[in-house]
């Protein structure tokens, strides 16, 4: 939605017309401690190609564009009949269950809440811990800061504008003009 909507961003949207994107609905909790259902991602509504449900001997398939289609082409698949819906909707009652709501919040709270927090000494805890060295930023999916720069050749006459991954990790991601960095710490970046 980030990359896609509003001003679109070209490299993304390329990126995707070049990626097809096949997921599989998660059955059971990845381990206890798992949060999904707490944060409403428990299953893919959107944002994939086609989306599978293993039903024991077949997969169920959500297909939701047009590249979906076209790679049903070389699937050996039927139409659902109303049984197949039926030990659908069954498999996918009997997940629910086993997810444990672990966030006893409205997650619409969240924003307000970390708002609220800004001052806790958790943040001076984790910054403590933290090496500033951006891998979680590298994996987490909600992470998407970059840095642009100008490369001019030797010659001055030509160029190029280089985009590269950025975290808000890093010890020089706040530096702003004149040496100042708005958030020094890593408490702050927390």
């Amino acid at each position: 939605h980030v990359f896609h909507s509003g001003q679109a961003d070209p490299n993304y949207v390329q990126r995707r017309q070049q990626t097809t994107i096949i997921s599989l609905e998660c059955l059971s909790p990845c381990d206890a401690n798992s949060f999904c259902k707490s944060m409403g991602t428990l299953t893919a509504e959107e944002g994939f190609d086609i989306h599978l449900v293993d039903l024991g001997d077949v997969y169920a398939m959500d297909v939701a564009t047009e590249k979906g289609l076209e790679l049903m082409k070389f699937a050996q698949a039927t139409p659902a009949s109303m049984a197949d819906i039926q030990r659908l909707n069954s498999v996918l009652s009997e997940k629910w269950p086993r997810f444990p709501y672990r966030l006893d919040f409205d997650i619409s709270d969240l924003p307000s809440l970390l708002n609220m927090s800004m001052k806790s000494p958790l943040w001076a805890e984790l910054g403590e811990r933290c090496l500033a060295c951006a891998a979680c930023t590298n994996v987490c999916p909600t992470c998407f800061c970059f840095d642009v720069k100008d490369e001019i050749d030797l010659n001055l006459t030509s160029g190029k504008r280089v985009r590269t991954w950025d975290s808000c990790q890093l010890d020089e991601f706040a530096n702003v003009a004149g040496g100042h960095n708005f958030r020094k710490n890593r408490a702050l970046r927390q």
